[in-house]
């Protein structure tokens, strides 16, 4: 998953940690998108990652969200919980 935003992964100076905790969170938005849109995706053959297989939701989930958990950020954790609900995304 990391490859579809790795291009946008690069940044000059900050805190490794608050990066990588940010792009953690990319990936778990990226994911429930793709999770929101799957019957949509389906009824419409539009590709989608989850419907083919490539990607299991389940595993993706747990292992993401575990890597968050290892890594808190209060400011990024309060935009990811409480105020960007995923429907934003869609």
């Amino acid at each position: 998953m990391m490859s579809r935003i790795e291009c946008i992964s690069y940044f000059k100076g900050g805190d490794d940690a608050i990066k990588e905790h940010g792009m953690t969170m990319l990936i778990l938005i990226m994911l429930e998108s793709y999770h929101a849109s799957q019957k949509k995706d389906a009824e419409n053959g539009i590709y989608n990652p989850l419907n083919s297989g490539a990607w299991n939701y389940k595993d993706i989930k747990q292992f993401y969200e575990a890597k968050l958990a290892l890594t808190r950020n209060s400011i990024l954790d309060e935009i990811y919980y409480n105020r960007m609900p995923v429907e934003a995304w869609n």
